[in-house]
C-alpha cells in the first residue's frame, strides 16, 4: 500500500511538473521551482517514518521554506509565430520556354563569379531580364542546362531580384532594393549593407536605364560599403561607372539564309532543332494556335521572318501571336511592304494578358526608349531614321547639322543607349530598331531631315564619296 501510494505520488508529481513545463516552456529553473511547490502536499502517512525518513523530510521542510521565500517566476512569453514566407526579391518563375540560353548563361555566370558589376546591356525586347534571371538561378543553384561539370562551382548564399521600373532616382532604387531583401527602416543604405556583412549575395537589379546618372553613387556605394556584394544589372543604357563590365545582348544567333533555289529543300525539323530563333517562334505560333505545323512550305518564310526581326526575341514572340489570324506568308508581306507600320503588327494579338504591358507591343518598347533620351539625341535619331542605314558619319553630321566630332559624340550616346549600332567607320541601327524608331518621328521632322539627306547624299557624290 505504502509503494502504491508513493508511486501514485510521484505520478502526481510529475504530471504536474509537464503541465507546468508547458506553460513555462524550456527554463529548466522555473519548471523545478514551480513544479517542487505545486507537487509538495505535506507529510505522508505521519508516524510511521524512521529516523532518516525524519531527518529527509526536516530537510525538505526547509528546503520548501527557502523556495517559498523566492519570488515567483512569471511565466515565459510565448515564443514569436515564425514569418510568413514572402515573395519579395524572389527570382521571377517564367512560365514559357527558354531557346538558346545556354552559351549567353554560362559566360555571363562566369563574368558575375568574377565580376562584382555586370551590365547585361541590349535594346528593348532581346530578353536581358529572361537571361539574367536564369544565370542568377543558376548561381544559387544548378541548372538542367548547365553543362557537365559545372555542379562543383561556388554559388552565393543569397539571391534577390529588384525590379527598378517604376524608380526615378536613388532614395526609391535604394526604397526597392530594401523591400528586396526584407529590410525596413530609415537609411536603407546603411541597413543594407549591415544586413549582408558576411554572405555572398548577388542581386539582381532589372530595368536600370531611367536611373543611368541619378542613382550610380547608390550603387557605388553599395559596392564599396559590402565586399561580398555582386551586382547584375539590366539595362537599355551601360551605366559608364568605374568597374562595370558589359555584356551585350544583340538578340538570338541567326541561320544563314538560303539561296533561293534551295529554299524549297529546307527542313523544318532542322531549323527547330538548329536554330533558337525557329524554335522560338514555333513554340509560340503553336501557343497562339495549337494546329500550327512548321512545315516544309513555311519553314523558308519562318526564316526570313526571324531574320527581318533581327533575332529579338520580344518581337520574334509578338509576330508568333499574329498565327491566330495570319498565316507566316501574309505576316511576312505586311512587314516587308510597309503598308501596315511594323509597331502595329508587332502587337501581341488577341485579347490575351500580359503581366507586363510595357512588353505587349514594340510600341510600348520603342516608346519607353525614346522616353529616355535627351532632346539632342532624339533629333539625331530622328535624322537617322529619314535615311537607309548605314552611312558614313559624314553623311550623318550634314544631316544632323553637326559637326564631325559632335555628331560622333552623339553617336557613341546613341549606341551606349542601345539604339545604334557602330562598325568601322560607319555608323548604322539594326533594320528592326531604324524602322521601329521611324515610326516615332513626327512626319514634318521627318520631311524636314529627309530634304536634308536627299541634299547631303548628293554633295557625297558630287565629291567623289561614296555611300556604303
Amino acid at each position: 500500500l505504502l509503494e502504491q501510494r508513493h508511486t501514485q505520488t510521484i505520478q502526481l508529481g510529475l504530471e504536474r511538473v509537464a503541465e507546468v513545463r508547458t506553460r513555462l516552456g524550456s527554463d529548466p529553473e522555473a519548471v523545478v521551482i514551480t513544479g517542487t511547490r505545486q507537487a509538495y502536499r505535506g507529510e505522508l502517512m505521519p508516524g510511521h517514518y524512521d529516523d532518516w525518513v525524519l531527518e529527509e523530510r526536516g530537510r525538505l521542510e526547509s528546503l520548501f521554506e527557502r523556495l517559498e521565500a523566492l519570488p515567483l517566476i512569471p511565466p515565459a512569453a510565448a515564443a514569436p509565430a515564425p514569418a510568413p514566407p514572402t515573395l519579395a526579391g524572389q527570382l521571377p518563375n517564367h512560365w514559357t520556354r527558354l531557346f538558346g540560353v545556354e552559351i549567353n548563361a554560362s559566360r555571363l555566370q562566369q563574368l558575375v563569379r568574377r565580376q562584382r558589376l555586370v551590365t547585361v546591356f541590349g535594346a528593348g525586347g532581346s530578353g536581358k531580364t529572361r537571361l539574367a534571371v536564369e544565370a542568377a538561378r543558376t548561381l544559387k543553384q544548378p541548372s538542367a542546362w548547365e553543362p557537365p561539370g559545372h555542379d562543383s562551382e561556388p554559388r552565393f548564399d543569397r539571391v534577390a531580384f529588384v525590379s527598378l521600373i517604376d524608380c526615378t532616382d536613388a532614395d526609391l532604387a535604394l526604397d526597392a532594393i530594401a523591400g528586396a531583401l526584407g529590410i525596413m527602416g530609415q537609411q536603407p543604405l546603411a541597413r543594407i549593407a549591415n544586413a549582408l556583412v558576411g554572405q555572398q549575395t548577388l542581386l539582381v537589379l532589372d530595368n536600370f536605364e531611367q536611373l543611368v546618372g541619378r542613382a550610380d553613387d547608390a550603387v557605388l556605394q553599395l559596392l564599396t560599403d559590402t565586399a561580398t556584394l555582386h551586382l547584375l544589372v539590366t539595362s537599355r543604357q551601360r551605366l559608364g561607372i568605374d568597374g562595370e563590365h558589359v555584356f551585350e545582348l544583340a538578340g538570338l544567333a541567326l541561320p544563314e539564309a538560303p539561296a533561293a533555289s534551295a529554299a524549297p529543300a529546307v527542313a523544318a525539323d532542322d531549323l527547330v532543332s538548329s536554330h533558337p530563333a525557329v524554335a522560338l517562334f514555333t513554340d509560340r505560333a503553336r501557343a497562339a494556335r495549337p494546329d500550327f505545323v512548321l512545315g516544309p512550305r513555311d519553314a523558308p518564310v519562318v526564316l526570313a521572318l526571324v531574320q527581318l526581326l533581327a533575332g529579338m526575341p520580344l518581337a520574334i514572340e509578338l509576330a508568333a501571336s499574329r498565327m491566330r489570324s495570319l498565316t507566316p506568308q501574309a505576316l511576312l508581306g505586311l512587314l516587308s511592304e510597309g503598308s501596315t507600320p511594323m509597331l502595329d503588327l508587332l502587337a501581341r494579338g488577341g485579347s490575351g494578358h500580359s503581366l507586363a504591358q510595357r512588353h505587349a507591343s514594340m510600341r510600348h518598347v520603342v516608346d519607353w526608349s525614346w522616353q529616355q533620351l535627351s532632346p539632342p539625341l532624339a533629333d539625331l535619331m530622328g535624322a537617322l531614321a529619314t535615311f537607309a542605314l548605314p552611312a558614313h558619319i559624314d553623311t550623318v553630321a550634314a544631316v544632323a547639322a553637326l559637326d564631325l566630332r559632335s555628331a560622333r559624340d552623339r553617336l557613341e550616346q546613341l549606341r551606349d543607349s542601345s539604339l545604334v549600332v557602330a562598325r568601322a567607320d560607319a555608323a548604322g541601327s539594326t533594320d528592326d530598331q531604324r524602322d521601329l524608331a521611324r515610326e516615332e518621328i513626327g512626319a514634318e521632322r521627318v520631311v524636314h531631315h529627309a530634304r536634308a539627306a536627299r541634299a547631303a547624299t548628293s554633295g557625297a557624290r558630287g565629291s567623289g564619296a561614296t555611300a556604303p
